[in-house]
């Protein structure tokens, strides 16, 4: 399953790697998120942030999961009012604010929702698929529950 990620990037520990290199970009260090094994970790405390590389105070545990991710806020980082003149940094800003938040919505979905990720396979990501009607087709879904029915367990 080839997915692509916007602002999204995975690493696995080796017990002695700190420095892991994210591949997006983010307009404040407060928006860069990591976890490990998924717990949070702090920004100051558990890890540091320089360019586009995150330094973590202790290597993860073999195997751990370390995500990397860019967490845009909502509320406007920019604030605008009558009178102010327009700068283009500010346009900028604004802009790619909008778009940064677009794209972890549609990470959030890739991640989180069955996807057809252009090969003609849907993919649950390792979750359950709830309220299926039972078949009618041939073709259908058969739940759980309709094949122990119709097999008599």
């Amino acid at each position: 399953m080839a997915t692509t990620y916007n602002a999204v990037n995975f690493f696995t520990g080796d017990g002695t790697t700190k420095v892991f290199s994210f591949s997006f970009p983010y307009l404040s260090k407060d928006h860069v998120k990591v976890t490990q094994a998924g717990t949070a970790l702090v920004q100051g405390t558990d890890f540091s942030i320089t360019d586009e590389q995150v330094t973590l105070t202790s290597a993860p545990a073999t195997s751990a999961v370390i995500k990397i991710y860019r967490e845009t806020p909502t509320s406007r980082v920019i604030t605008w009012s009558d009178g102010n003149y327009l700068l283009a940094s500010n346009l900028t800003t604004d802009q790619l604010q909008t778009l940064y938040i677009l794209q972890e919505q549609q990470d959030l979905a890739k991640l989180n929702n069955i996807a057809d990720n252009g090969d003609g396979y849907f993919y649950a990501v390792n979750k359950q698929i709830k309220n299926v009607a039972d078949p009618t087709a041939d073709q259908d879904v058969v739940t759980k529950k309709y094949m122990e029915t119709a097999s008599d367990g």
